[in-house]
Parts: C-alpha cells; sequence; structure tokens
C-alpha cells in the first residue's frame, strides 16, 4: 500500500518557484499531520502549476486523510492526465478507489500498474484484492498466484487467495492458503479459525481435533482476539465466548472510526411519522430480501417512513423491484464511501438504522459505526451480537 505521508523529489525547474514554496509548504503540514493546511497549500500549488503530477498527488492524499474521498479520487484523475504513467499516482487512485468501494476503478488502476514490466509482487497482490472485491474471482487467483510467484512468502496474498477459494467453493485451497498463512505467522487467529470452517467445509475431520485444539489455546489466553465472526457461528462457541470474540472484532476493525456529533431523538410532531432507515447490501434475489420483503410492506405509513440503503448491485430481479416499491425512498449507495454514506442517512434525519448485514458478506459496518442516526439496531441478517456499541439493539 502507498505510504502515510508521500516522499518528496526535486521539482522540475520549469515549475514556478510560488508553486514550490507551497508544495513545501505543504510537505512541512503534511509531516505535522496537519491535513486541512496541507490541503490548502497543495491546493494552492496545483493552481500555480497545474501540469505537475506531483502537486496533485500530495493534494490527493491530504484530502483522502481528511476523509474527502471523491476529492482526492478527482485529484488523483488530474495527476495522471498530467503524467499518465505515473505508478504512485495509480497505486493512490487503486488505494482510493478500494475505500470508495468502487471496486471496477481500483482493477483498471492496479491493471495498469501489473503491466508494467518493473511490476512487483505488492502490485499483483493489489490487482488480486481489487479482483476479488469486484467478484471476478477466477481473475483474482490468477493474479494472486503472480504475487505469489515473485513473493512466495507473501502472507496478504495468501490470505485473499482464501478468499478467493472461498467464494468459488473451494475450501481444501483455501485451508492448505491458510495453512501456510500459519507458518508464515504462527498462532494468527483468522487463519486458525479460517481452517477449522473450511475444513468443516471440504468435510476434511483428518486434523480437525488438532486444529480445535490450536484455536482453543488462542481463547485460552487474553485476547484481544481478531476471529471472523461469522466462521466462528459454526464452532458452537458459549455465549460469552462469542459475545467476547465479536466484541473483539468489532474494536479492532471499527473502534477507531469517528463517529458523526451526536444527535438527540426529535421528537415527533403530532401525527409524524417515524423515519426508518434499512441499510444492507442485499435488497436483491437474496435470502434476506425474502424474509424482509413482506415486513416492510406492512409497516403502518401513517406512523413510519421506510427508506432503504441499499450497498449492494441491481440484479434486476422482479425481488429488487418489490423491495423498490415497498419503501417510501430507496437510496443507492453503492460506490459511496463510509463516511459519505453516513453523512448522507444523516442529512436525511433518519431516526433509526436497522442494519440488516451485521458482520457477514459485503457488509458496511464502517457506515454504522460513525452512527448516522441517534438510534441504531442490528437485525435479521447475522445471528449473534455485535459485541460492541455500533448499534444499541438487537
Amino acid at each position: 500500500m502507498i505510504p502515510t505521508t508521500l516522499p518528496a523529489r526535486p521539482v522540475p525547474s520549469a515549475a514556478a518557484g510560488e508553486a514550490e514554496r507551497h508544495w513545501n509548504g505543504g510537505l512541512a503540514h503534511a509531516r505535522a499531520g496537519r491535513w486541512k493546511e496541507a490541503e490548502k497549500a497543495y491546493a494552492r500549488a496545483v493552481r500555480v502549476a497545474p501540469r505537475e503530477s506531483l502537486y496533485w498527488v500530495n493534494l490527493a492524499q491530504a484530502r483522502r486523510r481528511l476523509g474527502d474521498l471523491e476529492g482526492a479520487a478527482q485529484a488523483v484523475d488530474e495527476a495522471l492526465r498530467a503524467a499518465p504513467g505515473d505508478a504512485l499516482a495509480a497505486q493512490l487512485r487503486v488505494a482510493i478507489g478500494m475505500e470508495r468501494h468502487r471496486y471496477g476503478d481500483a482493477v483498471e488502476a492496479a491493471q495498469a500498474l501489473a503491466g508494467r514490466p518493473d511490476a512487483t509482487a505488492s502490485h499483483w497482490y493489489e490487482l488480486g484484492e481489487a479482483l476479488y472485491r469486484a467478484g471476478r474471482h477466477p481473475e483474482a487467483v490468477s493474479a494472486l498466484l503472480q504475487a505469489l510467484v515473485r513473493r512466495p512468502d507473501g502472507f496478504e496474498a495468501y490470505v485473499t487467495l482464501c478468499n478467493a477459494f472461498d467464494r468459488l467453493a473451494m475450501h481444501a485451497e483455501a485451508v492448505e492458503c491458510l495453512r501456510t498463512a500459519v507458518a508464515l505467522r504462527p498462532g494468527w487467529g483468522p487463519a486458525l479459525a479460517g481452517i477449522v470452517y473450511h475444513a468443516l467445509y471440504a468435510c476434511d475431520w483428518s486434523r480437525l481435533d488438532a486444529d480445535l485444539a490450536a484455536l482453543r489455546g488462542l481463547l485460552d489466553g487474553p485476547g484481544p482476539y481478531e476471529i471472523g465472526p461469522f466462521m466462528f457461528l459454526s464452532f458452537g462457541a458459549d455465549p460469552a465466548t462469542q459475545r467476547r470474540v465479536f466484541g473483539d472484532h468489532g474494536r479492532l476493525h471499527f473502534g477507531a472510526v469517528p463517529a458523526l456529533p451526536p444527535v438527540a431523538p426529535a421528537a415527533l410532531p403530532p401525527r409524524g411519522r417515524l423515519r426508518i432507515g434499512y441499510l444492507s447490501a442485499d435488497f436483491q434475489q437474496h435470502a434476506t430480501a425474502l424474509l424482509l420483503a413482506q415486513v416492510l410492506e406492512l409497516h403502518d405509513r401513517e406512523r413510519v417512513e421506510v427508506r432503504l440503503y441499499s450497498t449492494g448491485a441491481d440484479d434486476g430481479s422482479p425481488m429488487r423491484a418489490r423491495l423498490r416499491a415497498a419503501g417510501d425512498a430507496f437510496v443507492d449507495l453503492v460506490g459511496v464511501g463510509d463516511a459519505e454514506a453516513a453523512q448522507r442517512i444523516r442529512d436525511d434525519g433518519v431516526e433509526l438504522l436497522v442494519d440488516l448485514k451485521g458482520y457477514t458478506l459485503n457488509a458496511r459496518t464502517g457506515i454504522v459505526a460513525r452512527r448516522p442516526a441517534p438510534v441504531q439496531a442490528a437485525w435479521l441478517g447475522f445471528p449473534g451480537t455485535m459485541g460492541t456499541d455500533v448499534v444499541d439493539y438487537a
């Protein structure tokens, strides 16, 4: 991945001295963590020297650090217009595309990097990760194998390769990826749990006792535990252990996510309607939708306003159309970053947000963790506790 602060290089002599001064000022602010000031300085630099790609790259990074992913993407595009072959700009475009959940953009940028003669294992890994997130799993496997050819001890590549094999129902291959990951990082919790999970799927009991013993040994330790909650549901752990594991997962991944300023639940005016938002990637032909559709249709519309916030693809199914018709509003958040999506829900005045995903595939817990609604609940998609205070009720 790209570094937190971007390296400086000599400014071409053609660049105006004024632009260089602004750029150097931006570097000083960035090194001190003053990203707002850095963003302003870089913006002044690109106004003076709009064809200098490095200024645009630094501006993109500053905006990224400030959470302005749309502005960051625009700056990266300008950098690539100024210097189409700029590897640093392309790598930043991959990162921004992933953070915006615009995986097609990330794949395009990563393909350009992997196609270079000097492509590294990291470039191929990033392509594999982007392809996996885009749902192009066979291509992801090919890219990740290319990464491992270049770096056989590439820990992250084995983990993503496991995930791609999982989506292809190749569970025996997924197990082997995780055994290699454990060999590279002994005692790593997600791999220990994943080995048990995928071995059960593959009906391979040959090493199950030893694998379960290794997992129990991990859980006997002080924690925190980095174990995927969804797979952990399969292991028959008692509720207290589940809460501990799920809570650690939530805090490790979302504990540092900045929440929006708190709002008090507004008093409803006479005959006013409670505004409920439902958040999911599964507003399509999906098991959650089958369970949900009639619930939405039976809401008392004189008392409740229903808004659906979709983070999943439109499959064109009759179920998708039915869900659209069941709400007062249907908001497509595909390709919208977590911070921007949370602000949209806040701006819509949602009073109760219901997360239908929990810790399941394609969840957008980063939206929920920002607490866009004064009251938040988890329901239906995940049969367990979130273990943290990102939601108030289950």
